[in-house]
């Protein structure tokens, strides 16, 4: 909070999402907090909102998340400030013209970054986003320029303007151990779709307050790194000429400005040093779970229960002090552990087998057993691990296209963890004809990797399968997918919300969780044309979005036997990290979509992580190039 003369000014944020990790908010709200921010509305429910809030509380942190949701269709992204009961009236929001209902069962609505192509808020003009909040049907907007906000300021109307992350991937987080900060590197973890933060002029942070300064027309939105403002002209000049800017540095400078320094894995002492803590008066950290704190009053030698069942995460630690300082401190286990998969010729039969690595980060052999559960089947080994050790495990499968569950058991002395996760024993087949189905090696469309299940009506409405090839130059995907209705009214970044495939291909075989190690496609038969468009390349932490015209694309669709048929051949110079010969291998996900003409009753087959939503290859499949 800024205080300026007699107002208060409070920093937030009005539309991200948090799809990391939302069993352990620590990263979020560290990364938030130490922006400078005061609240978030969080768009992922009422529930989620509520756990990451009463988070902020048992740790005694100055930082509120309020409860939001958001609603797509055809014609707007909607932002609502909701209660406990809104989950309830979803199914009966009206397709068109949705606003009276929400009016009635929202606090608060927000249109979010209005567009050219939805008519709610363009007709040649924002004239429609207009009307809407003169008909009081909208409470503010979220504009990621200030073109939109030019038919405002010619009608002399005023509107709250904010600002949202709209956060949907983020950098990998072991680049960063033990601090979000770094002489404050703005977006260190979080890559915005936006950059956009809000000023809000508030009594105070109570939810009622936000509430009416957003209705009274008291906030403006505020790009982080660059500072430009959009909004109400004197609110504008009322923050710059009292030195709001200066202002948010400093405090974006003080919620950062102590440093840790250690190294600390999960069950072991570690040494750790906080630089300029000596007026830290005590510690609150976690004992058994996030949820259940100590606090310490001298803290250099700190040891890691296993809170969580994973091998990297973020501890909350709070510092307090004359303000309360909040960070996440990132932890590791004794060992990591790699699980891929790889198919091998072996009597001209195709065998699958799980690569499971384990490597020791310290310095003393690990001794204990590893247990293998896959299907019904259990495996058990005997362990001595000094750095590496690898196990290549043969399983029986019924199909190579088709995600299995399994889970592993890692015992070595005293250390206990369980892996269970989904594997696929894919394959990329060697071909000089890859326009055809091959059952035994396709990937299949099948219901249980539905989702939004409950608007799929059977194999008719959406089904099919596909196949991955290759030859010395390209790289081929060819899919038939049975489809009831065909529906693409969009055209380069947009496709994904009509009938298309988005795939994420990573050269090399790193699970990570973050944006960036992978590339991203999406490929659709558009009114212009069937289009290749790229989301992210290799190597490029940033999206890349734009067309590509080195590859082919062939779509057809079949009325008839209403089918849509995809042929897609990339050359393996645009998987430039990538060289293909027999035996290696690929990440994998891919996600096909069906909407039948209403984008709220739309629904997709994943198949490896979920790219669309949650960037991250963290869960992708392993693909085996054969011949």
């Amino acid at each position: 909070m800024i205080e300026i003369k007699d107002k208060k000014i409070f920093i937030g944020d009005f539309h991200t999402h948090w799809y990391w990790d939302k069993e352990n908010p620590t990263l979020f709200i560290s990364g938030m907090y130490n922006l400078g921010y005061d609240f978030v509305l969080l768009c992922d429910g009422y529930k989620e909102s509520k756990k990451m809030d009463n988070f902020c509380k048992i740790y005694e942190i100055p930082f509120k998340v309020f409860p939001g949701k958001e609603l797509a269709n055809e014609n707007a992204h909607i932002i609502l400030w909701i209660d406990e009961k809104f989950e309830s009236y979803i199914d009966k929001i009206p397709i068109n013209n949705p606003y009276n209902f929400l009016r009635e069962k929202s606090k608060l609505i927000i249109f979010a970054h209005p567009a050219k192509n939805w008519k709610d808020s363009f007709d040649g003009t924002y004239q429609p986003l207009l009307n809407l909040y003169k008909e009081n049907l909208i409470d503010g907007i979220q504009p990621e320029s200030g073109e939109v906000y030019k038919i405002f300021e010619k009608n002399n109307v005023k509107i709250s303007v904010v600002g949202g992350f709209d956060i949907h991937c983020c950098k990998p987080f072991i680049r960063y151990p033990f601090y979000l900060f770094n002489k404050f590197n703005t977006f260190q973890h979080i890559i915005p779709c936006s950059k956009y933060a809000s000023c809000v002029i508030s009594d105070d942070l109570s939810e009622e307050s936000i509430i009416n300064s957003i209705k009274n027309s008291l906030s403006v939105s505020f790009n982080i790194e660059t500072f430009e403002f959009i909004g109400d002209k004197e609110i504008i000049k009322f923050l710059i000429f009292n030195d709001f800017i200066k202002k948010i540095k400093e405090e974006q400078k003080k919620r950062g400005e102590i440093k840790i320094r250690g190294n600390v894995f999960v069950g072991e002492f570690g040494e750790i040093l906080f630089e300029k803590s000596k007026k830290i008066k005590y510690f609150i950290i976690p004992s058994d779970s996030l949820f259940e704190t100590k606090k310490v009053k001298k803290l250099n030698r700190i040891r890691i229960n296993q809170i969580l069942n994973r091998e990297n995460y973020y501890i909350p630690l709070t510092m307090k002090d004359e303000k309360t300082l909040f960070y996440g401190i990132y932890v590791k286990t004794p060992l990591s552990t790699k699980i891929n998969s790889i198919v091998k010729k072996i009597k001209d039969r195709y065998v699958p087998f799980i690569e499971v690595i384990i490597k020791n980060r310290t310095k003393d052999k690990k001794k204990g057993n590893l247990i293998l559960v896959f299907e019904k089947e259990k495996k058990e080994y005997s362990l001595c691990v000094n750095k590496i050790k690898k196990l290549l495990i043969p399983v029986k499968i019924n199909d190579f296209g088709i995600e299995y569950d399994a889970k592993i058991k890692l015992n070595l002395q005293n250390f206990d963890i369980v892996y269970p996760f989904k594997i696929a024993f894919c394959v990329c087949k060697y071909t000089k004809n890859p326009w055809e189905i091959d059952r035994n090696t396709s990937i299949k469309i099948i219901k249980e990797n539905i989702y939004n299940f409950e608007t799929w009506h059977g194999i008719n409405d959406f089904s099919g399968e596909m196949n991955l090839y290759w030859d010395e130059k390209y790289f081929y995907l060819y899919a038939e997918i049975i489809d009831d209705i065909f529906y693409q009214k969009w055209s380069n970044w947009e496709t994904f919300w009509g009938d298309s495939i988005q795939f994420a291909f990573g050269p090399f075989l790193r699970k990570i969780d973050a944006y960036g190690f992978n590339y991203e496609l999406i490929i659709s038969k558009t009114d212009k044309g069937n289009e290749i468009f790229i989301w992210n390349e290799y190597g490029k932490i940033g999206q890349t979005r734009k067309l590509f015209k080195e590859g082919t694309l062939d779509v057809i669709r079949d009325e008839e036997n209403k089918k849509t048929i995809y042929k897609l051949k990339m050359p393996w110079k645009f998987f430039k990290e990538f060289k293909p010969i027999e035996n290696k291998r690929f990440l994998f996900s891919i996600i096909v979509f069906d909407n039948d003409g209403i984008i709220m009753n739309r629904k997709w087959f994943y198949f490896g992580e979920n790219i669309g939503v949650r960037k991250s290859m963290k869960n992708a499949h392993t693909v085996t190039l054969i011949k």
